[in-house]
This record gives C-alpha cells, structure tokens and sequence, in this order.
C-alpha cells in the first residue's frame, strides 16, 4: 500500500500489518526498519479428504526455510538449490546432483505463490532448455511447462503454483550468464533492480507448525508429533485402543490434532467413543488417554505393528523456542516484497519521527 507524508524530513510513519504468501507495500523512503516480521508455518498435509488407513495422508515437515526482503526483482541466483543442481530429465525424472556433476546447467526456484502474474526480463531464450510451474520444492511436481524461447514476457501463474523453476546455463563455478535478468509482478516489464536480501533458516529437525519471527531468529514451535507406532496400546473392546498421553501434549483441544491415517474427534468416556465411525482418533478425558477406534485388530502389538510409521501431530502444553539467529530487513523505496518458502509472512514497521 501506498503511503502519504506530507513532509520530505524524517517521517512520521505508520504502516498497518500485513499477512500473505508474499506481502507487498510501496514506501517513499528508504531505510524504514520493521517493527516485526513473522511467517506462520501451519500444519500441512498431503492429499484430500478425511485421513484412514485407505487414504493416509502424510504430514508436509519443514526442514529449512528461504527468507526473501526484496524490492520489485524476485528472481534471485542465491535461491538456487543449495546442495547441488537439478539435473537428469529436464523435468522427465529429475533429481538433484553436485554441481561439478550437472554440467552447468542450474534450476533457480522463484516464489510464485498467491500471484496471478509475472513478467519475466533479461533471460536468454535461445538455450533450447524448458521452464516449469510447480505445486512444491519437489522437483517432479510438475503443474506445467514452457519452452525458453517464450522465457520472456508476462506469463500468467496457473492454479496451485508455488513455484516457478527457470532452467539457467551457467559454468560450474557459479558466475552467472544473465547479469539482468529480472522476473516482477504483473504485466509489465520495468528497468532492471538488483534482487534485494535472503537468509536460509535451518531447524535443529523438521518441524510441522509454529511461527519464526524473522528479525530474532527465534521460532516457536506449536506442535509436537509422535510415531503412532511407537507407542503402546491396550484393546478395551467395540475396535477401541487406548494408550496414556505424551508429555506436553495439550488434550483439552484434541480436535486441533491432526493424523495422517484417522480423523480426530473426541468424547469423554468409553460410552462415547462407542457411538464414534471407525478410523478415529482423539482424547478420552476419564482416563486422559488417547484412544483411537480401529476394528481391523483386536490386539494392540497388531495395532501397533499397522500404525508403524504413521504421525500424529498434536498442539503443545509449552510451545518449544529455538534460536536460529536474525534477519536485518528494512524498507526500500518504492515496491517491497516479502517472502518465506512456506507459510504466511505478516510484517508491520516501525513509527518513525512524530
């Protein structure tokens, strides 16, 4: 958003927050600090529709994230893949491979996610090479596709895009080969700006929900997940199992669990949990025990045998913090653009002056 001040000393300036995939503003100064930057990582899963043993749906864990401050140019070589090349296929079966073994040819991730179009500047169109839209990080899941002869020019974002990959020849000691190139929202190709900021945040281990405030470093995890399968069930009857609570584990909003093999759901006795469809898992508040209704076994070394391997994500007592240290970001002047790899970036600046 645009904002107005009426005077050309130091400003007094207010800016409301903002939440979105890529959250974008217009500022009339430069240097603005912000007052705080978080990214939201919620709780994501594979697939549709209600979880069961016929449709498990696996949790979608975050072992890294890409943290962008940038100003019109969202294109970027330092948001290559960062532990090597994609290579093998040219999006036939691709795979990632160490850089001195791709010969030089280097797959750059642009964040596209939420926008509706893009306009793409500066590339080389004669490398004979395609591009692809894709739904994840993963390499294969492939939306659609273009050749490079048509790399430039505005190209609108299909549905479920979350990034655009842009296949770039480059010498395999990294210098680049498009000192222009430039890829902006909307419809119209504007002079070249160099791409602004990014950090890599890397978690301790993967994590599956919490908040990282960008300008600390300190993330917040939320939730907690455990191996059903590591766990150790007593049948009670009627296809019911239960087994005592985690440390931590909040149980009061068991309906906020998420499993990648029942629905959750929840009652407070046995009576309850009686009247409750098969493939559910939730709380049993009488004996605070997690209890999940499954009629394929009526044994719980056959229950935990099946269950080997699948989650259940829950929401913490005490929410867990790590330090992964801080980003430096303030305002440009003109278009800002802020982004992570995952989840909702919500930002707000800093009133300055009187």
């Amino acid at each position: 958003m645009a904002i107005l001040v009426q005077s050309n000393k130091k400003p007094s300036v207010s800016y409301p927050e903002q939440t979105g995939s890529i959250v974008t503003f217009n500022s009339q100064y430069a240097g603005l600090p912000l007052k705080s930057c978080k990214v939201d990582i919620p709780v994501t899963q594979e697939g549709t529709g209600d979880p069961s043993p016929d449709n498990v749906r696996n949790f979608v864990g975050v072992d890294s994230l890409d943290f962008s401050a940038t100003g019109k140019n969202l294109f970027s070589y330092d948001l290559a893949i960062r532990d090597g090349y994609w290579a093998n296929g040219f999006f036939g079966t691709n795979v990632i491979v160490p850089k001195e073994n791709a010969g030089g040819w280097q797959y750059i991730r642009v964040y596209v996610e939420g926008l509706s179009s893009v306009t793409l500047s500066g590339f080389d169109t004669t490398d004979g090479t395609n591009c692809a839209w894709l739904s994840s990080e993963n390499p294969n899941d492939i939306i659609s596709e273009f050749n490079s002869s048509n790399k430039n020019g505005t190209k609108t974002v299909p549905s479920g895009a979350k990034f655009l990959c842009l296949v770039i020849f480059s010498i395999k000691n990294n210098s680049t080969t498009y000192p222009n190139a430039q890829l902006e929202i909307g419809n119209t190709a504007t002079d070249y700006q160099p791409f602004g900021n990014n950090k890599l945040f890397t978690f301790e281990q993967t994590v599956y929900a919490g908040e990282l405030n960008v300008l600390t470093g300190i993330f917040t995890a939320t939730h907690g997940v455990v191996d059903l399968g590591s766990l150790n069930w007593i049948y009670v009857g009627d296809g019911l199992f239960r087994t005592p609570i985690i440390s931590n584990m909040k149980t009061e909003y068991s309906p906020n669990w998420r499993c990648e093999i029942y629905s959750v759901t929840t009652a407070t006795d046995y009576s309850g949990w009686g009247n409750k469809p098969n493939n559910t898992i939730g709380f049993l508040s009488t004996y605070s025990h997690i209890i999940t209704k499954d009629d394929r076994y009526t044994d719980g070394n056959d229950l935990k045998t099946a269950l080997n391997g699948m989650k259940l994500v829950y929401e913490l007592v005490i929410p867990e913090v790590i330090n992964l240290g801080g980003m430096e970001i303030s305002a440009l002047q003109g278009e800002n653009n802020l982004f992570a790899s995952t989840g909702d970036t919500t930002v707000s600046f800093i009133k300055i002056g009187g």
